[in-house]
């Protein structure tokens, strides 16, 4: 068949079963940049498009149910005639928004080569106000640096929120300048079912993504980076900050250039998992603390080149994982464990090398099972630190991990334990530190030191 006959055909198809294809745009990333491709809209109940300064909406049969030169105006406009839900469609252009824009339940908005500028100061540039079953796909957003809150805010969040294919920056005011911010209702947890896919949120004096009071969330595939300046531990702001917030999914995102941390955790969480991230260039990579933190993993990521840690745990935590992580050129410790991780956490199978300070620190830290990392070349900064070290630690287990500074002669130790109770160090091969192996300090006890090779011997 002819390619005119195929695309007739094709038509002539879309007709007899009642659908109409709007050809738009996808938004994809490519390293610092998007990346324009051909993509299809479902038929649209309003379609909004902009000549001029005069901006227009038009329904589903063709007539202009609004127009004028208020974008803000004319949209809500569109919207508020959705009460049933519909799609809406921003045409390609620039629409000057200066107030609000507000999705009614159940819509989809696609924005395809749309980009929203905002024009004044109002809380927000697109707002979900307890919004339910809503999408928001392919928008530019340009807060213009203008003082306000969010970009994009849902408060009280509904449930089943998209947020797809997005590019947010210039968002100012702190703490609160959040790209992208969503929030259940106060005093509890709200059931979310919240995707977050493909969205670009940077140049945020905010975090690029705050998660508050919700769960069953993912972050997905997405690109955060608020460019802030490096600023000390408490005082800056993260690529993604989840606050109360159980049964989240943090994958295959570059969390790069934040302020203060790529990935934080606050207050209370439970079911994390941070996955197959690239977290890079932070102050922290990744952080929890401030309240009890519940079977968070944290495995697969590549965390290089964060200014202080990168991975920090403090507060109580229980359940935690972390696996299989390649953990490097942190400015202190690869890994940093504080006070009260008193249920059973796991690390292992990481490659922590090449870190300002410690490979792993712990103080305070129990009922751990350290086994199986690759511990190389730490100690960059030469300021007397280890591959691993321990104080007040009890009941942990470490175990199989290879702590080496061949050729490199900056990691002091293997292992530097000052001080503890109960703990078992088995099957270490702490090789070609600078001074030596394995240290035990006399404030330890009841430890036991079985099969490991200290610098020159083995402890059998």
């Amino acid at each position: 068949m002819k390619t005119k006959q195929k695309i007739y055909a094709i038509f002539l198809l879309s007709l007899l079963i009642g659908i109409t294809f709007y050809t738009g745009y996808t938004l994809a990333q490519s390293g610092n940049t998007f990346i324009i491709s051909e993509g299809i809209y479902p038929q649209a109940t309003y379609t909004i498009w902009e000549e001029g300064s005069t901006y227009y909406a038009k329904n589903i049969y063709g007539a202009i149910d609004y127009s004028g030169t208020n974008a803000t105006t004319v949209s809500n406009n569109a919207y508020s005639q959705l009460t049933n839900g519909g799609t809406v469609v921003f045409a390609q252009g620039t629409y000057i928004i200066s107030g609000q824009i507000e999705p009614t339940n159940n819509t989809v908005t696609y924005g395809y080569g749309a980009k929203f500028v905002k024009q004044a100061t109002s809380e927000y540039t697109v707002n979900l106000l307890n919004s339910y079953n809503v999408t928001i796909q392919g928008l530019e957003v340009d807060g213009q640096n203008i003082a306000d809150r969010h970009l994009i805010v849902a408060f009280p969040a509904g449930n089943h929120l998209t947020f797809r294919d997005l590019w947010l920056y210039g968002a100012t005011t702190k703490p609160t300048g959040a790209g992208l911010w969503i929030g259940g209702a106060l005093g509890g947890i709200s059931e979310g079912d919240v995707l977050i896919d493909n969205v670009r949120v940077e140049y945020t004096e905010g975090h690029c993504i705050s998660l508050k009071r919700i769960s069953h969330v993912r972050v997905v595939n997405s690109f955060l980076s608020n460019q802030e300046p490096h600023t000390p531990l408490g005082t800056g702001y993260g690529g993604v900050t989840l606050e109360n917030v159980t049964d989240a999914i943090i994958a295959n995102n570059n969390l790069e250039n934040n302020g203060e941390v790529g990935a934080y955790l606050a207050s209370y969480t439970a079911n994390v998992c941070i996955s197959n991230n690239v977290i890079r260039g932070n102050n922290y990579g990744i952080r929890l603390s401030g309240g009890n933190h519940y079977d968070t993993s944290i495995t697969g990521n590549v965390i290089v080149d964060n200014l202080e840690q990168g991975i920090r745990v403090s507060g109580q935590f229980n359940g935690l994982s972390v696996t299989g992580n390649t953990i490097v050129y942190s400015g202190t410790d690869g890994i940093y464990l504080k006070n009260y991780g008193n249920g059973s956490s796991v690390i292992s199978g990481n490659s922590i090398t090449f870190n300002g300070d410690n490979g792993i620190y712990i103080d305070h830290a129990h009922y751990l099972t350290i086994s199986g990392n690759t511990i190389l070349h730490n100690d960059r900064n030469d300021t007397g630190n280890s591959g691993i070290y321990l104080v007040n630690s009890k009941y942990s287990v470490i175990s199989t991990s290879v702590i080496s500074d061949i050729d490199e002669n900056t990691q002091d130790w293997g292992i530097y334990y000052y001080s503890g109770d109960r703990n078992l160090i088995l099957g270490i091969s702490a090789i070609g530190n600078t001074i030596g192996g394995i240290f035990i300090n006399a404030t330890v006890t009841n430890t036991e030191i079985h099969s490991c090779w200290n610098h020159t011997s083995w402890i059998t």
